[in-house]
């Protein structure tokens, strides 16, 4: 069974910081071919999808993260500023 596009956030704040990647899951289904329906449907794993810990919400402050950097050049301006 495949993960779910879903995500599970948890806490508050723009930095994320993941915790858990998306995981199969895994079940059993019993079939009666008779009256043609599933009888049985059992969930050995439960499928999950990205689990997060949201960061970083201070009041009357904010956080700098450097996606790309830090620039050797512009990043001791722009902190210095």
């Amino acid at each position: 069974m495949p993960p779910g596009y879903d995500l599970i956030l948890e806490g508050d704040g723009d930095i994320w910081k993941f915790a858990d990647t998306p995981q199969k899951g895994r079940r059993t289904i019993r079939f009666d071919a008779t009256t043609q329906t599933i009888v049985e449907n059992n969930y050995q794993v439960v499928p999950s999808s990205y689990r997060i810990f949201q960061m970083g919400a201070v009041p009357k402050k904010i956080a700098l993260s450097f996606d790309d950097g830090p620039d050797p050049q512009f990043t001791p301006k722009f902190l210095t500023s």
